[in-house]
C-alpha cells in the first residue's frame, strides 16, 4: 500500500523566527558565560597550585586589581564617601577572584557601593557599611529581589551598629549582623531575627530580663522592635502580652496579613518603634484613628485602644522645650502679621493653630500659651468667613464625610467659581479642556483648520528654538495678578466671602486658603544675590510651587526687593496650545540646566523655583507620606555653585494630601510607571481625588490647606566654574540637613499626621 505524499514543510512565521533567534542568542550567551567561568575557575586553580608568581597568578592578580580600580573609580565619580568606595573595590576584587566575569564583578561593586552609601548616610559606622556591602553582594548572587536585599541589608547593618554602640568588638558586631541577615534570608520575622541573635549564648537571667523588657514594650502599644543589650548584639523584642511564643513563631508576612497591614508598613513601624496602628480602613488616612464601637468591641480591641491612647498621652508629656518655644513664637508672629491683599490667615490655618495648642500638655505649656489661645479665639470670632458654609471635603478629624447632596445642592457660589477655575488649572483635567477647545476651534474654522493648525505648529517649533528661556519680555504683570489665580489658591480651601452686588469685588476678595510663610521672619534676602528656591515634596501637581509664579501667592509681599520668580516646569508644556502662552506670561521655564543658569546668572535678586524631586517623586506622593527623591539629586547643587545662587529649602505641608496614590502598594504598576517616566520625562499617575459633584472618586484635588514654609537661604559662596565633587557633596549634605530640620520644626503645626522625612 502506497504511503500518502508528504506535505511540504511550512516555513516558520516572522514571529516564530524572531523567537527562535532570541532563544539561540540566549543559548550562545549562556554558553559563553559558562565557558568564561570555567576558564576563570581553571586559572584560579592553576594559580593556587603554582603560586602567585606564576604567569597565571600574575594575570589573575592584575585582573582583580583592575576590577577594584574600576569599581573605585566609578564610586568616586558618583560622589560616594571613602568607606563606600573601599567597599566597592573590595567587592569587585573578591568577585573577580571567585571566577566571575568583569561585568558581574562591576555589578557586585555597584551593589556594595549603594548598600554602604545608604548605611553611611543613615549615620552608621564604616564597619556597619562593610557588613551591609557584603550582605548586598551575597544576596545579589542568590538572585533575590531588590526588596528582599534591602530588608536583609538593613537588618544586618542595624544589628551591627547596635552591637558597636554597646561596646562590642568588631568581630562580635559582625557576627550579630550576619545572624540577623541570615534570619531574614531564611524567611523569619524580625522578632525571630532578633531573638535568634539574642538567645545566642545568653544566660537564663538575661533571657528573663529580655522577656520583661518585651512585655513592657508591648504593653506600651509598641510593635516588635530591635534594641541593644550590654553585649552589643541585637536583642529580643516585644511579642504579644497574651500571644507570647505563638506570635513569635509567625513570620513577618503572617503578622502583616493578620493585622491587615503590608510588610512594608510593619517594617517601617518596627524600625521607628511607632505605636501599633492596624489598618482597619482601606485608606491610609485612617491609620492614626481609633474607630471602635464601645458596645460591641471585644476586650482585646478595647485594651489595644487604651494602650494606644496611653502611649500617645505619654509621648506628649515630653516635648522639646526649645522646639516648642520656636513653634509658639512662629504662631504668634503669624497672628501679629498685618493682613494684606494676598496674605491673610484663613479659618483653616487658625484651626490648625488652635489644634496645635490643644495638644500641648499643661505641665509643658509655656507661659505665653494662654495669651496665644485667646488671640486665636479672637481672630476666629472676628473672621469675616466664620458664618458661611464650610466645604464638605475636609479632614479635621471630627466630621463625617458630607453627602453628595451637599456637594450638588448646597455649594455656595464662591466655591463653584473655584471649582471651575481648578478644572482648567488642574494637571489631570486641564489638558482635557485644552484638547476640547482645540477640537471646537478645528470645527469652527473649517475648511481652514488644517492650514491654520500646521502654521501654528510651525510657529511653536520655531518660537521654542529661538526665544530666550525663560521669556522675561513676555511676562505679563496683569496676568500674574489676575483673579483666576486667587480663585485657584483659595480652592485649598475657601469659605465664601459676604455677598456683594459687585461681581468684580466678589472676585477680588479671597480667603487665602493656601499660604506661603517664612520660617524666620528676620531672614535676610539680599536684592543683589540670586536665589534657587527648592520645593519639597512634588506631590501630584506641585500646586504650592506653581502658585509662586502668580501674585496671589504673596511672593511679591514676602520678598518686595526681588523681581517675579521663574517657576520651572516640564519642557513638553511649552508645546501645548494655550498652556504655553499661559506659562510664558507667568515667566515659567523648562527646568533645564541651561534655563536655570540663564535665570540665576542675571543677578539683581533673580530667582527660580525648582521642584527637585521631579516626576519620580510624584509617583511616591500619598497622604501623610514625606518621601523625597534627594539622595542622588545633586545637579541643582552644582548649578547653585556655578552661579553663586543661594539655596532656599521649602516644604509644602499638605501637598501630598490632595490625592490618594492607588499604585503606592503595587510594585508592578510602579515599575511600568518608571519605564514610561524614563521614556517620556513624566509619569502617568493612578490617583484618586474628588469629583466636581462628589467628594469621593474623581480627578479633582481635595480641598486641603497647603502651607509653604520657606527656610533660610544657604550661602554657597562665590561662583565656581567647575566645582569639585567634594564641594558638591558638602553643600548637598548641608542642604539635606536643612530640609529635615524645616520639616521637623513645622510638621506638628501644619501637618501633624505626616510621617518623618524619608530620603530615597
Amino acid at each position: 500500500r502506497a504511503s500518502p505524499p508528504s506535505r511540504p514543510a511550512v516555513p516558520p512565521s516572522r514571529g516564530e523566527r524572531g523567537e527562535l533567534a532570541r532563544v539561540d542568542k540566549g543559548r550562545r550567551r549562556n554558553a559563553l558565560q559558562s565557558s568564561a567561568r570555567d576558564m576563570e575557575a581553571a586559572a584560579s586553580e592553576e594559580a593556587a597550585t603554582k603560586g602567585p608568581s606564576s604567569p597565571v597568578g600574575e594575570t589573575l592578580e592584575a585582573s582583580r586589581q583592575a576590577a577594584a580600580a574600576q569599581a573605585e573609580k566609578k564610586a568616586t565619580a558618583d560622589g560616594a564617601p571613602p568607606a563606600a568606595v573601599k567597599a566597592a573595590g573590595e567587592a569587585a576584587a573578591k568577585s573577580r577572584a571567585s571566577g566571575k566575569t568583569p561585568y558581574d564583578a562591576s555589578r557586585d561593586g555597584q551593589a556594595a557601593q549603594k548598600a554602604a552609601q545608604k548605611v553611611l548616610k543613615d549615620g552608621m559606622s564604616p564597619e556597619a557599611a562593610k557588613v551591609a556591602a557584603e550582605r548586598a553582594v551575597a544576596a545579589r548572587g542568590l538572585g533575590m529581589s531588590p526588596m528582599e536585599v534591602a530588608k536583609e541589608v538593613a537588618a544586618a547593618a542595624k544589628a551591627t551598629q547596635a552591637a558597636l554602640d554597646s561596646g562590642a568588638s568588631p568581630e562580635k558586631a559582625k557576627a550579630a549582623g550576619e545572624a540577623a541577615g541570615n534570619a531574614i534570608r531564611s524567611g523569619k520575622s524580625v522578632v525571630e531575627a532578633a531573638g535568634e541573635d539574642a538567645n545566642k549564648g545568653k544566660s537564663p537571667e538575661a533571657a528573663k530580663a529580655a522577656g520583661e523588657s518585651a512585655a513592657k514594650a508591648r504593653s506600651a502599644g509598641k510593635l516588635p522592635r530591635v534594641i541593644a543589650n550590654d553585649e552589643g548584639s541585637a536583642t529580643e523584642l516585644a511579642v504579644g502580652d497574651k500571644g507570647g511564643a505563638a506570635r513569635s513563631s509567625k513570620t513577618l508576612r503572617d503578622l502583616a496579613r493578620e493585622q491587615g497591614l503590608t510588610v512594608e508598613d510593619v517594617l517601617d513601624q518596627v524600625a521607628s518603634a511607632q505605636p501599633f496602628t492596624p489598618r482597619k480602613l482601606s485608606s491610609l488616612q485612617q491609620q492614626q484613628r481609633i474607630g471602635i464601637d464601645l458596645r460591641v468591641a471585644s476586650n482585646e480591641q478595647l485594651e489595644e485602644a487604651v494602650a494606644r491612647l496611653r502611649a500617645e498621652v505619654e509621648s506628649r508629656k515630653k516635648p522639646d522645650p526649645s522646639l516648642l518655644a520656636l513653634q509658639v513664637e512662629h504662631i504668634s508672629h503669624e497672628l501679629a502679621a498685618p493682613p494684606t491683599r494676598n496674605r491673610r490667615l484663613s479659618l483653616e490655618h487658625l484651626e490648625l493653630y488652635e489644634r496645635f495648642c490643644s495638644r500641648i500638655p499643661p505641665e509643658a505649656s509655656p507661659a505665653e500659651l494662654g495669651d496665644l489661645v485667646q488671640r486665636i479665639a479672637k481672630a476666629k470670632a472676628v473672621h469675616p468667613d466664620k458664618d458661611f458654609p464650610r466645604s464638605g471635603d475636609r479632614d479635621d478629624g471630627n466630621d463625617e464625610p458630607a453627602s453628595w447632596e451637599s456637594a450638588v445642592l448646597k455649594v455656595p457660589e464662591g466655591r463653584r467659581r473655584q471649582t471651575m477655575v481648578m478644572l482648567y488649572c488642574n494637571l489631570l483635567t486641564g489638558p482635557l479642556l485644552v484638547l476640547a477647545t482645540v477640537a471646537l476651534l478645528w470645527w469652527l474654522l473649517r475648511p481652514l483648520s488644517p492650514y491654520l493648525f500646521a502654521l501654528y505648529c510651525a510657529w511653536v517649533y520655531y518660537d521654542n528654538k529661538t526665544r530666550p528661556n525663560p521669556s522675561t519680555d513676555r511676562l505679563s504683570p496683569g496676568w500674574r495678578d489676575a483673579s483666576i489665580w486667587r480663585l485657584m489658591r483659595d480652592y485649598f480651601p475657601m469659605r465664601r466671602r459676604p455677598r456683594s452686588t459687585n461681581l468684580w469685588w466678589r472676585l477680588r476678595t479671597p480667603s487665602c486658603g493656601s499660604r506661603h510663610t517664612l520660617a524666620h521672619p528676620d531672614a535676610k534676602f539680599d536684592a543683589s544675590r540670586s536665589y534657587l528656591f527648592c520645593y519639597h515634596p512634588h506631590g501630584v501637581q506641585s500646586s504650592g510651587a506653581f502658585s509662586m509664579s502668580t501674585a496671589a501667592s504673596g511672593f511679591d509681599e514676602l520678598f518686595p526687593a526681588l523681581p517675579p520668580t521663574s517657576v520651572q516646569t516640564l519642557t513638553m508644556n511649552f508645546y501645548l496650545p494655550m498652556t504655553r502662552e499661559n506659562l510664558m506670561a507667568l515667566n515659567c521655564g523648562d527646568a533645564s540646566a541651561r534655563c536655570l543658569k540663564n535665570v540665576l546668572s542675571r543677578g539683581g535678586g533673580s530667582s527660580a523655583v525648582l521642584v527637585t524631586g521631579g516626576a519620580r517623586e510624584s509617583m511616591l506622593a500619598h497622604p501623610y507620606h514625606s518621601t523625597c527623591v534627594l539622595l542622588e539629586r545633586k545637579g541643582f547643587v552644582k548649578i547653585a555653585l556655578q552661579t553663586g545662587a543661594a539655596l532656599v529649602p521649602m516644604w509644602g505641608f499638605g501637598e501630598n494630601n490632595l490625592y490618594e496614590n492607588m499604585a503606592i502598594d503595587s510594585p508592578t504598576i510602579r515599575r511600568w510607571q518608571q519605564r514610561i517616566q524614563r521614556a517620556l520625562t513624566f509619569a502617568p499617575l493612578l490617583v484618586a481625588g474628588r469629583g466636581v459633584f462628589s467628594y469621593t472618586g474623581g480627578l479633582m484635588p481635595r480641598r486641603r490647606p497647603i502651607t509653604v514654609v520657606i527656610g533660610d537661604p544657604i550661602d554657597v559662596g562665590a561662583a565656581e566654574a567647575a566645582p569639585s565633587a567634594e564641594r558638591i557633596a558638602q553643600v548637598h549634605a548641608k542642604y539635606i540637613l536643612a530640609v529635615k530640620e524645616l520639616h521637623a520644626r513645622y510638621k506638628e503645626i501644619y501637618d501633624p499626621k505626616a510621617q518623618p522625612v524619608e530620603l530615597v
